[in-house]
């Protein structure tokens, strides 16, 4: 928009101004009291904050440090806010500060704790401060109601603590008893395990098995020599079962042999060398002799000596008995021992798997003793944790800005309302005059933008409006008039106005 067009924009709504001067004036004069009215009526909200510092830590965390896992509890700010929006809380607070009483019913006390609920806010500053407010339009019933919930929470606080180091002690002395009962079980099963299942050790049953592996490899070695033994005295045998065999025969033939010589002798001394005995007994001797000699080329190894002494065959066959019988007790004694060694690798397994028992329990004994040890001196500890809240050393809530009475109130003051109504009020009228001309859809001065004009539609000429005789603003009765109003309205508007802030 061209500025020709804004300075007739506003022209022609001074002349609205002037036009409907009464209206305007009114308007103005409603406005302006209105505004009054409306800000100091409008209601106010007193605001009373205190900073609370919150380090709550578990009695019972400390005790049972170590040996039980504690629920993550949440952060200390949580823990208040929780506390403080609780039921109990509300109630007494609404209590103590008169709201309810005794006979009040079910509905009046809820709806007073909603309403406590409703005014007390919080901002978590960090991880233990917290700052809460309480609003309300009374300055004094904002610092009397929170320093009422405060009062409350803490002693709340402290009933709670001492309850908690309490119910710590009775804990844990239920621990002790348990964990003793415990104990006293562990014990039994391992005296009882000890007594039905200890029949040796595990290294012992080793040791045993060692020695009997090698008696019996020592067995299997004299077992193999019996046996190699035994094959070479079967061979020897039977190559002197054959000579055995030519002895005999050449006992036999030699035997003939001097029988028939000495038959020959005898002979020779009566007959001739003719005489058919004679060639007959030479042919038997030559013929045995010959048997002989080829018996002694088929057995070099034959002795010439005849003699009746007892022949190495016997004795080949008494050691080979001997070896026998060796072999057989060798045999026996080797059956025996692996039956000894499969019972002691049986027993063996039994004893690992005993004293792997044994060592759990023994484990588990130990492990019961030192924890039940352990929570009878957490006991003693836990029992003077009670007196800890009694001499002061418990608080772990701190007020670090204590309530005051709010002085001024929250939102928009009363005094802003009060000097801003006489310069919106005149400023009313002036702008609804000028909203009104820019909004009118008629022609009323020719400094209209091209562009706002429809296609095809152009300005040819400005005619001037027929104006009638201007007169000056103070030549007017209803001016004079209107001029007084204002003045009358603006003196009771101060008067109002000086009154209400001395009042306050």
């Amino acid at each position: 928009m061209e500025l020709r067009e804004i300075l007739s924009l506003l022209k022609h709504a001074f002349k609205e101004l002037v036009h409907h001067k009464v209206a305007a004036v009114m308007a103005a004069i409603f406005a302006a009291f209105l505004i009054f009215f409306i800000g100091i009526n409008l209601p106010q909200s007193y605001v009373s904050t205190a900073l609370i510092q919150a380090d709550r830590k578990s009695i019972i965390q400390p005790l049972l440090e170590g040996r039980a896992s504690m629920t993550k509890m949440n952060s200390p700010t949580s823990i208040v806010i929780e506390t403080l929006y609780s039921p109990t809380i509300m109630e007494r607070a609404a209590r103590d500060l008169g709201v309810i009483d005794d006979v009040s019913t079910g509905a009046e006390i809820e709806l007073a704790r909603t309403r406590l609920s409703n005014f007390l806010t919080y901002e978590v500053v960090d991880e233990k401060l917290l700052r809460l407010s309480f609003a309300s339009p009374s300055p004094e019933y904002s610092h009397r109601a929170l320093t009422t919930i405060i009062d409350v929470f803490l002693q709340n606080s402290t009933a709670e603590k001492q309850a908690e180091s309490a119910e710590a002690y009775r804990f844990i002395s239920e621990q002790v008893e348990e964990y003793k009962k415990q104990l006293s079980e562990a014990e039994e099963r391992l005296s009882r395990y000890k007594i039905d299942n200890m029949d040796g050790t595990e290294s012992g049953s080793f040791k045993r098995i060692t020695e009997l592996r090698a008696e019996l490899e020592e067995i299997e070695i004299a077992i193999d020599e019996s046996s190699a033994k035994a094959g070479s005295l079967r061979v020897q045998i039977q190559r002197e079962g054959s000579l055995q065999s030519a002895r005999s025969d050449q006992n036999v033939l030699v035997s003939q042999l001097r029988e028939a010589e000495a038959n020959l002798q005898n002979l020779q001394l009566s007959f001739q060398d003719d005489y058919p005995d004679i060639i007959s007994t030479k042919s038997q001797i030559f013929q045995l002799k010959t048997e002989l000699a080829d018996l002694r080329a088929r057995y070099p190894d034959l002795p010439a000596d005849t003699s009746e002494e007892t022949s190495l065959f016997e004795d080949l066959r008494a050691n080979l008995s001997e070896v026998e019988l060796l072999s057989e007790t060798l045999a026996r004694r080797k059956t025996s021992l692996e039956r000894i060694l499969a019972r002691e690798s049986g027993r063996a397994d039994q004893a690992a798997l005993d004293e792997a028992k044994l060592a759990e329990l023994t484990r588990d004994y130990d492990k019961t003793k030192d924890i039940y040890e352990e929570m009878i001196q957490r006991r003693e500890n836990a029992k003077l944790s009670m007196n800890i809240d009694q001499q002061g050393q418990g608080m772990t809530y701190r007020i670090q800005e204590t309530p005051v009475i709010p002085l001024t109130s929250q939102g928009p003051q009363p005094i802003v309302f009060i000097a801003a109504a006489p310069f919106i009020a005149a400023l009313l009228p002036i702008g609804l005059c000028f909203a009104y001309v820019l909004a009118d859809p008629r022609l009323r001065y020719g400094a209209l933008s091209r562009s706002r004009l429809p296609d095809g539609i152009d300005i040819v000429v400005n005619i001037p409006a027929y104006e009638k005789e201007t007169f000056h603003i103070f030549q007017s009765r209803t001016n004079w008039m209107l001029i007084l109003v204002t003045v009358l309205a603006l003196i009771l508007y101060g008067y109002l106005a000086s009154f209400w802030l001395m009042a306050e």
